[in-house]
């Protein structure tokens, strides 16, 4: 962290106009100046890394990145907010709580597909009582879960329909490899309609977004060199594609030519995509904060609904606001998050769109959680979902 960059924020408010947790709780430390002013007291010896009120405030952030790209200072305040927390698990260590899911469940497909297994079986007995008990309440956020992982029913190799004009790689997320399979199917049938052969990098281990949130550099770096590997040993790519924007953000900062495959067929293989009749559905499109403001996909998803499915497609109020998931954040803070939840939701009734769509599964989950409790008659989808069944 560079102390000389702290002092760049004027304290001009603009994170404040812009920050969910801010608007939500209306408190100075929960907001980036506050948070920047925190770090700066920390470097200059004022306050110890150890103190349980930093602790709580760095963590009390969405990592949404609204308040880094609406700095006049140009201060990278997302940047200082994950270097805080890296100080703090340096300092403190990782929690044992943590410890297990990110240095166990989250390090090892196999580790990870076993508890999930689980709450299939409670799901599946109608044991939602038994399932809140072992797993929290929040249990109730998780959607029907599939009886098998899909990395153990697909092919090492997908050929391409018809002539190959790309050779590809496909990384699967572990949210959709466990929930949201028909993301993944959909995705590699549009793929192969497309002329790529996929490889299906199906030895990948997590991305790393959850490590680098919390803060837990170490373990990031050993999922990094493994996925590098399996990478390499895959050969020849074109490119390196997934379906989830938290994955794409994570494996663009350690390989080239990786593409959430919105973009790709954007920016590589829109000219090889046949327009279709015009679906009577509306949609609405939300934003993942991972893709927007990380990497810059915006127009990708809207195309594909918009100019190639001819949907209707209706923009909601703050399509760009995060919706309040962020990993373990809805967990931690339940109520907060879903006051914030609360007003995407009624964005989105505003729209009257039949159909919600987003690129990322943790906005699904919650979104599918709204719009539940709103008790709303609306489809929860990815734009590649709708591409596969109406599309090519």
């Amino acid at each position: 962290m560079d102390i000389t960059e702290l002092q760049k924020c004027r304290r001009c408010g603009f994170c404040q106009d812009v920050c969910p947790i801010y608007t939500e709780l209306n408190f100075e430390p929960a907001v980036a100046r506050g948070r920047l002013h925190l770090i700066k007291e920390v470097l200059q010896g004022n306050i110890s890394s150890f103190s349980k009120q930093f602790e709580k405030y760095i963590y009390l952030c969405l990592d949404c990145k609204a308040c880094a790209t609406n700095c006049p200072a140009g201060i990278k305040i997302n940047d200082h907010i994950l270097a805080a927390r890296e100080l703090i698990v340096k300092s403190k260590g990782v929690h044992i709580i943590k410890k297990i899911i990110l240095q166990w469940l989250l390090f090892s497909p196999d580790n990870l597909e076993k508890p999930v297994s689980l709450l299939w079986l409670t799901q599946k007995l109608k044991l939602n009582s038994l399932s809140k008990i072992v797993f929290g309440k929040k249990v109730s956020l998780l959607p029907e879960i599939p009886l098998k992982p899909l990395r153990h029913q697909l092919p090492d190799v997908l050929p391409a329909k018809g002539k190959q004009k790309y050779r590809v790689g496909y990384f699967l997320g572990c949210a959709n490899n466990l929930l949201f399979q028909s993301v993944s199917l959909a995705s590699l049938k549009v793929l192969a309609q497309l002329g790529c052969e996929v490889v299906i990098l199906k030895n990948c281990k997590c991305c790393g977004v959850p490590h680098l949130e919390y803060g837990d550099k170490n373990t990031y770096e050993k999922l990094k060199e493994h996925n590098l590997e399996i990478f390499k040993s895959a050969g020849n790519l074109d490119a390196i594609i997934t379906d989830c924007t938290s994955c794409s953000s994570a494996i663009k900062e350690i390989k080239n030519n990786v593409y959430e495959i919105n973009q790709f067929i954007w920016e590589v293989a829109k000219n090889d995509m046949n327009i279709v009749k015009p679906i009577k559905d509306s949609v609405t499109y939300h934003d993942p904060c991972h893709a927007v403001r990380v990497q810059g996909i915006k127009e990708a998803p809207r195309f594909v609904l918009r100019d190639i499915l001819n949907m209707n497609l209706i923009e909601m109020e703050g399509a760009d606001v995060c919706c309040g998931m962020a990993g373990s954040f809805v967990i931690e803070n339940y109520n907060l998050s879903m006051n914030i939840l609360s007003k995407k939701i009624e964005n989105i009734k505003k729209t009257n769109a039949n159909i919600v769509a987003t690129s990322c599964p943790s906005c699904r989950i919650q979104l599918i959680h709204g719009i539940s409790n709103a008790k709303l008659n609306l489809k929860v989808l990815h734009p590649i979902e709708l591409l596969a069944a109406h599309g090519h």
